[in-house]
C-alpha cells in the first residue's frame, strides 16, 4: 500500500513538473506574452459616456479593432499618437462597419470618416480581397473607432470637444 500510494504521489510530481515546465517555456505562453493588454478608460463627447480601449503603443495600433466581430453600443477604441498628423487607417480584418472620429490635440473633432466592415471570402470568390483606406486631411493626435452611425445618432460633428482626454496622458 506505502509503495502504490509513494508510486502515485512520484507520479503527480513528475506530471506537475513537466507541466509547469512546459506551459512557462513553450511557444504558447510566449505567444500569450506577446498580446498586448488593452487598458480600458471612459470619455466624452456631446454628452455621451464612450467606453474605451487605448491604443496607445504601436503594437496595440497594429492590431487595434482587427478580428472582432462585435463592438458594444457605447464603446469605441481610442488611438493615442505621440504627434499630431494625418493617420491613415484602413479596414483590413475588421469585422464591423466604424465611424473614425479624428481629434486635435486640443480634444475638439477635427474630421470623422466612415470604415466600412471587411467582408472578403478569397475561398468563395477566388477574387484578391483589398481592404479599404480612408485618407484624412486634417492633423489629429488621437483617433476614435466607434460603431459606423454612432456620430449621426449622437449628434456628433466637428468642433465638439471631448472630455476625459487629459487623464489618459
Amino acid at each position: 500500500m506505502k509503495v502504490y500510494i509513494l508510486f502515485s504521489i512520484s507520479v503527480l510530481l513528475i506530471i506537475f513538473g513537466y507541466y509547469t515546465f512546459f506551459m512557462t517555456n513553450s511557444k504558447q505562453s510566449d505567444f500569450m506574452a506577446e498580446i498586448p493588454i488593452i487598458q480600458q478608460d471612459n470619455i466624452e463627447i456631446n454628452g455621451v459616456n464612450i467606453k474605451i480601449e487605448l491604443a496607445d503603443t504601436k503594437e496595440k495600433q497594429e492590431v487595434g479593432l482587427m478580428n472582432r466581430t462585435e463592438l458594444c453600443e457605447n464603446c469605441g477604441m481610442l488611438f493615442i499618437f505621440d504627434e499630431e498628423g494625418i493617420y491613415n487607417f484602413w479596414n483590413m480584418n475588421t469585422y464591423i462597419p466604424l465611424d473614425a472620429i479624428y481629434i486635435a490635440e486640443d480634444k475638439k473633432i477635427v474630421e470623422i470618416k466612415s470604415l466600412p466592415k471587411y467582408i472578403c471570402h478569397l475561398v468563395e470568390t477566388k477574387e484578391t480581397c483589398l481592404p479599404v483606406s480612408i485618407n484624412p486631411t486634417k492633423n489629429a493626435k488621437y483617433v476614435l473607432e466607434v460603431n459606423a452611425g454612432f456620430t449621426k445618432t449622437h449628434n456628433i460633428k466637428v468642433g465638439n470637444l471631448i472630455k476625459g482626454l487629459e487623464t489618459l496622458q
